[in-house]
């Protein structure tokens, strides 16, 4: 859903994506993004850091603001 002037968003069977239909999971065609790390990872490596960071609030922020949608189950 990031802005795009050269990218049309359709609608399936009715349901508009926008990020409430995308994060409900009722937006037929969504995908979803993963990290994953070693289980040997350090604490203090960048990747576990940045993982940590974007699970905070100002991290889940910044996801909305792109244009993906957060969720936790």
């Amino acid at each position: 859903m990031a802005p795009n002037e050269n990218i049309k968003l359709l609608a399936v069977d009715g349901v508009q994506p926008n990020l409430e239909s995308i994060q409900t999971k009722r937006y037929p065609y969504t995908s979803e993004v993963f990290a994953v790390l070693r289980a040997d990872s350090s604490p203090t490596s960048l990747a576990v850091r940045l993982r940590d960071w974007l699970l905070t609030p100002a991290g889940l922020e910044l996801i909305d603001q792109s244009g993906y949608a957060s969720y936790s189950d």
